[in-house]
Protein backbone atom coordinates (compact mmCIF):
# COMPACT_ATOMS: atom_id res chain seq x y z
CA UNK A 1 0.00 0.00 0.00
CA UNK A 2 1.26 3.47 -0.86
CA UNK A 3 2.30 5.71 2.00
CA UNK A 4 0.36 8.73 0.79
CA UNK A 5 -0.12 11.88 2.83
CA UNK A 6 -3.91 11.53 2.91
CA UNK A 7 -3.55 8.55 5.26
CA UNK A 8 -1.87 10.76 7.86
CA UNK A 9 -4.41 13.55 7.48
CA UNK A 10 -7.29 11.10 7.92
CA UNK A 11 -5.85 9.93 11.23
CA UNK A 12 -4.99 13.40 12.50
CA UNK A 13 -8.40 14.88 11.67
CA UNK A 14 -10.12 12.10 13.64
CA UNK A 15 -8.19 13.15 16.74
CA UNK A 16 -9.40 16.77 16.79
CA UNK A 17 -11.21 17.40 20.08
CA UNK A 18 -9.14 14.98 22.17
CA UNK A 19 -8.51 16.36 25.69
CA UNK A 20 -5.55 15.48 27.88
CA UNK A 21 -6.35 13.70 31.16
CA UNK A 22 -5.89 14.48 34.83
CA UNK A 23 -4.81 10.89 35.55
CA UNK A 24 -3.93 7.66 33.81
CA UNK A 25 -7.59 6.75 33.20
CA UNK A 26 -9.89 6.88 30.18
CA UNK A 27 -6.92 7.61 27.92
CA UNK A 28 -8.76 6.43 24.80
CA UNK A 29 -11.79 8.65 25.39
CA UNK A 30 -11.77 12.02 23.70
CA UNK A 31 -13.35 13.88 26.60
CA UNK A 32 -13.60 11.73 29.75
CA UNK A 33 -11.32 12.44 32.72
CA UNK A 34 -10.17 15.72 31.18
CA UNK A 35 -7.56 17.61 33.15
CA UNK A 36 -4.23 19.38 32.88
CA UNK A 37 -1.70 16.76 33.91
CA UNK A 38 -0.49 15.72 30.44
CA UNK A 39 -1.80 12.16 30.53
CA UNK A 40 -2.71 11.07 26.98
CA UNK A 41 -2.97 7.95 24.85
CA UNK A 42 -0.18 9.38 22.71
CA UNK A 43 2.25 9.53 25.60
CA UNK A 44 1.12 6.14 26.86
CA UNK A 45 1.96 4.57 23.51
CA UNK A 46 5.56 5.78 23.78
CA UNK A 47 5.82 5.15 27.54
CA UNK A 48 6.12 8.85 28.41
CA UNK A 49 3.11 10.08 30.37
CA UNK A 50 2.26 12.42 33.21
CA UNK A 51 2.91 15.93 34.43
CA UNK A 52 6.10 16.65 32.46
CA UNK A 53 5.12 14.68 29.35
CA UNK A 54 4.59 17.53 26.90
CA UNK A 55 2.95 15.64 24.10
CA UNK A 56 2.76 17.70 20.91
CA UNK A 57 5.61 15.76 19.29
CA UNK A 58 4.30 12.42 20.48
CA UNK A 59 0.94 13.29 18.93
CA UNK A 60 2.60 13.67 15.52
CA UNK A 61 4.57 10.44 15.95
CA UNK A 62 1.45 8.55 17.08
CA UNK A 63 -0.53 9.73 14.05
CA UNK A 64 2.27 8.60 11.75
CA UNK A 65 2.30 5.16 13.38
CA UNK A 66 -1.46 4.78 13.00
CA UNK A 67 -1.26 5.82 9.34
CA UNK A 68 1.74 3.77 8.19
CA UNK A 69 2.71 1.31 10.91
CA UNK A 70 5.54 1.70 13.39
CA UNK A 71 8.45 0.71 11.13
CA UNK A 72 7.49 2.95 8.21
CA UNK A 73 6.61 5.86 10.52
CA UNK A 74 9.97 5.59 12.24
CA UNK A 75 11.70 5.67 8.87
CA UNK A 76 9.69 8.67 7.63
CA UNK A 77 10.50 10.62 10.82
CA UNK A 78 14.08 9.32 11.21
CA UNK A 79 13.13 8.00 14.61
CA UNK A 80 10.69 9.04 17.32
CA UNK A 81 11.23 11.80 19.85
CA UNK A 82 9.18 13.67 22.44
CA UNK A 83 11.56 16.64 22.23
CA UNK A 84 10.77 19.04 19.39
CA UNK A 85 14.34 20.36 18.84
CA UNK A 86 15.51 16.77 18.32
CA UNK A 87 12.76 16.03 15.81
CA UNK A 88 13.48 19.21 13.87
CA UNK A 89 17.19 18.46 13.79
CA UNK A 90 16.56 15.04 12.27
CA UNK A 91 14.85 16.65 9.30
CA UNK A 92 17.67 19.18 9.00
CA UNK A 93 20.32 16.44 9.10
CA UNK A 94 18.56 14.61 6.26
CA UNK A 95 18.06 17.66 4.02
CA UNK A 96 14.30 17.64 4.60
CA UNK A 97 13.96 21.03 6.28
CA UNK A 98 11.97 23.70 4.40
CA UNK A 99 10.76 27.26 4.82
CA UNK A 100 7.75 26.88 2.49
CA UNK A 101 4.93 24.59 3.68
CA UNK A 102 3.25 21.69 1.96
CA UNK A 103 0.41 19.42 3.05
CA UNK A 104 1.73 16.68 5.33
CA UNK A 105 4.72 18.67 6.61
CA UNK A 106 5.56 18.63 10.29
CA UNK A 107 5.46 22.29 11.28
CA UNK A 108 7.78 23.51 14.04
CA UNK A 109 7.35 26.62 16.17
CA UNK A 110 9.93 28.51 18.21
CA UNK A 111 10.10 30.79 21.22
CA UNK A 112 12.91 33.17 22.15
CA UNK A 113 15.17 30.26 23.07
CA UNK A 114 14.46 27.21 20.93
CA UNK A 115 12.00 25.17 18.90
CA UNK A 116 9.20 24.46 21.35
CA UNK A 117 6.08 23.12 19.62
CA UNK A 118 4.96 21.13 16.58
CA UNK A 119 1.98 19.91 14.55
CA UNK A 120 0.85 18.62 11.17
CA UNK A 121 0.08 20.79 8.13
CA UNK A 122 -3.26 19.81 6.58
CA UNK A 123 -3.77 22.71 4.16
CA UNK A 124 -1.89 25.68 2.69
CA UNK A 125 -2.91 28.80 0.81
CA UNK A 126 -0.80 31.67 -0.50
CA UNK A 127 -1.29 33.52 2.79
CA UNK A 128 -2.08 30.89 5.44
CA UNK A 129 -0.97 27.55 6.81
CA UNK A 130 -3.54 25.28 8.49
CA UNK A 131 -2.47 22.79 11.15
CA UNK A 132 -3.60 20.03 13.48
CA UNK A 133 -1.69 20.18 16.77
CA UNK A 134 -1.64 18.27 20.03
CA UNK A 135 -1.03 19.85 23.44
CA UNK A 136 -2.50 23.17 22.35
CA UNK A 137 -5.74 25.16 22.56
CA UNK A 138 -8.04 27.03 20.21
CA UNK A 139 -7.28 30.54 19.06
CA UNK A 140 -4.81 32.31 16.81
CA UNK A 141 -1.77 32.24 19.12
CA UNK A 142 0.91 29.55 19.23
CA UNK A 143 0.15 27.55 22.40
CA UNK A 144 2.89 25.00 23.19
CA UNK A 145 1.28 23.60 26.34
CA UNK A 146 -2.48 23.56 26.04
CA UNK A 147 -4.77 20.66 26.72
CA UNK A 148 -6.27 19.47 23.46
CA UNK A 149 -5.90 18.43 19.83
CA UNK A 150 -7.06 21.39 17.75
CA UNK A 151 -7.21 22.66 14.21
CA UNK A 152 -5.38 25.98 13.95
CA UNK A 153 -4.27 28.47 11.32
CA UNK A 154 -1.48 31.03 11.02
CA UNK A 155 -0.17 33.57 8.59
CA UNK A 156 2.68 31.98 6.67
CA UNK A 157 4.82 34.92 7.80
CA UNK A 158 4.17 34.27 11.49
CA UNK A 159 7.45 34.92 13.32
CA UNK A 160 6.88 31.91 15.59
CA UNK A 161 7.15 29.44 12.69
CA UNK A 162 10.67 28.00 12.62
CA UNK A 163 10.25 25.79 9.56
CA UNK A 164 8.85 22.56 8.20
CA UNK A 165 10.08 18.98 8.22
CA UNK A 166 8.99 17.04 5.15
CA UNK A 167 8.65 13.24 5.32
CA UNK A 168 9.12 11.43 2.03
CA UNK A 169 5.56 10.33 1.35
CA UNK A 170 4.62 8.51 -1.83
CA UNK A 171 3.35 11.25 -4.16
CA UNK A 172 0.53 10.59 -6.58
CA UNK A 173 1.78 10.06 -10.12
CA UNK A 174 -0.59 10.95 -12.92
CA UNK A 175 0.07 10.06 -16.55
CA UNK A 176 -2.08 11.38 -19.36
CA UNK A 177 -1.50 8.09 -21.09
CA UNK A 178 -3.85 6.70 -18.42
CA UNK A 179 -5.93 9.68 -17.25
CA UNK A 180 -6.85 12.40 -19.74
CA UNK A 181 -9.92 14.36 -20.76
CA UNK A 182 -11.48 11.52 -22.71
CA UNK A 183 -10.68 8.83 -20.14
CA UNK A 184 -13.39 6.73 -18.54
CA UNK A 185 -15.43 8.27 -15.75
CA UNK A 186 -13.81 5.93 -13.22
CA UNK A 187 -10.31 7.04 -14.23
CA UNK A 188 -11.23 10.72 -13.93
CA UNK A 189 -12.91 10.05 -10.57
CA UNK A 190 -9.66 8.43 -9.41
CA UNK A 191 -7.75 11.54 -10.43
CA UNK A 192 -10.24 13.85 -8.73
CA UNK A 193 -10.03 11.87 -5.49
CA UNK A 194 -6.22 11.94 -5.57
CA UNK A 195 -6.18 15.68 -6.18
CA UNK A 196 -8.60 16.28 -3.30
CA UNK A 197 -6.31 14.29 -1.02
CA UNK A 198 -2.92 15.62 -2.14
CA UNK A 199 -3.34 19.03 -3.79
CA UNK A 200 -3.31 22.05 -1.48
CA UNK A 201 -5.70 23.96 -3.71
CA UNK A 202 -8.14 21.06 -4.07
CA UNK A 203 -7.98 20.43 -0.32
CA UNK A 204 -9.34 23.94 0.24
CA UNK A 205 -11.62 23.92 -2.87
CA UNK A 206 -12.65 20.23 -3.17
CA UNK A 207 -13.48 18.87 -6.58
CA UNK A 208 -16.80 17.16 -7.13
CA UNK A 209 -15.88 13.52 -7.78
CA UNK A 210 -18.18 13.13 -10.76
CA UNK A 211 -15.91 11.70 -13.45
CA UNK A 212 -16.31 14.80 -15.58
CA UNK A 213 -13.14 16.62 -16.65
CA UNK A 214 -14.13 20.26 -16.36
CA UNK A 215 -12.28 23.53 -15.84
CA UNK A 216 -11.97 22.95 -12.08
CA UNK A 217 -10.22 19.60 -12.57
CA UNK A 218 -7.75 21.18 -15.00
CA UNK A 219 -7.13 24.07 -12.60
CA UNK A 220 -6.55 21.74 -9.65
CA UNK A 221 -4.10 19.65 -11.67
CA UNK A 222 -2.17 22.78 -12.66
CA UNK A 223 -2.07 23.86 -9.02
CA UNK A 224 -0.80 20.42 -8.00
CA UNK A 225 2.02 20.46 -10.56
CA UNK A 226 2.97 23.94 -9.35
CA UNK A 227 2.91 22.63 -5.78
CA UNK A 228 5.42 19.94 -6.81
CA UNK A 229 7.63 22.47 -8.55
CA UNK A 230 6.88 21.22 -12.06
CA UNK A 231 6.67 23.55 -15.05
CA UNK A 232 3.09 24.72 -15.66
CA UNK A 233 3.58 25.95 -19.21
CA UNK A 234 2.19 24.16 -22.22
CA UNK A 235 -0.84 21.99 -22.95
CA UNK A 236 -2.75 20.44 -20.08
CA UNK A 237 -5.25 18.28 -21.89
CA UNK A 238 -4.23 15.05 -23.48
CA UNK A 239 -0.80 15.27 -25.09
CA UNK A 240 1.73 16.38 -22.50
CA UNK A 241 2.50 13.54 -20.14
CA UNK A 242 3.74 13.79 -16.60
CA UNK A 243 6.90 12.08 -17.79
CA UNK A 244 7.57 15.04 -20.07
CA UNK A 245 6.70 17.48 -17.31
CA UNK A 246 9.14 15.81 -14.95
CA UNK A 247 11.93 16.55 -17.44
CA UNK A 248 10.95 20.22 -17.13
CA UNK A 249 10.96 20.10 -13.35
CA UNK A 250 12.47 23.21 -11.77
CA UNK A 251 15.92 22.72 -10.31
Amino acid sequence: MANTVDKLLTVAKREVGYLEKKSNKNLNSKTKNAGSNNYTKYGAYFGINGTDAYWCDMFVDWCMVQAYGRDVAKKLLHGFSAYTPTSAQKFKDNDQWHKTPRIGDQIFFKNSQRICHTGIVYAVTDEMVFTIEGNTSNGTAVVPNGGAVCKKSYSRGNSRIAGYGRPKYDNIKVSYSVVKKNSSKNAIKWLQKKLNANCTYANEHPLVVDGIWGAKTTQALKKYWKQLGWSTSGTYAGKKTCTALKKNRKK
